[in-house]
């Protein structure tokens, strides 16, 4: 009967890679955009409102959740979520929150005394 054509699949071209294929799109570049459309928009008003303990996580888990699918780590991986940070260069969501509502300096500060505590055996 009919038989289905089988074709090797066709090379993509320079332009299709520049064009925005997500395939092709670099990891860095995938976690910048996330940074600056997702991640900068997830936590407003926080400033102002009161932040509980449930907040916090809910927002961290979702963070956790699109950074795992951008570097496809899926679930039969299990690493734990320090490694899952400093493979993408991200930091906790409580101190992107703490660093806009007291300042630059602030989350930086605790984010370093944080590492260099972990480090040590």
């Amino acid at each position: 009967m009919w038989q289905k054509e089988l074709r090797k699949p066709e090379a993509r071209s320079e332009s299709s890679i520049q064009s925005g294929d997500p395939q092709h799109t670099p990891t860095t570049t995938k976690i910048r955009i996330f940074n600056t459309n997702v991640k900068s928009v997830l936590p407003y008003s926080c400033e102002t409102r009161k932040l509980t303990k449930t907040i916090i996580h809910q927002l961290q888990v979702l963070v956790n959740k699109c950074v795992r699918r951008i570097l496809k780590i899926f679930w039969p991986v299990q690493i734990s979520n320090q490694e899952l940070w400093a493979r993408a260069k991200q930091r906790t969501i409580e101190l992107e929150i703490g660093q806009r509502k007291w300042g630059g300096g602030w989350g930086t500060h605790f984010a370093d005394h944080q590492v260099t505590l972990q480090k040590q055996p």
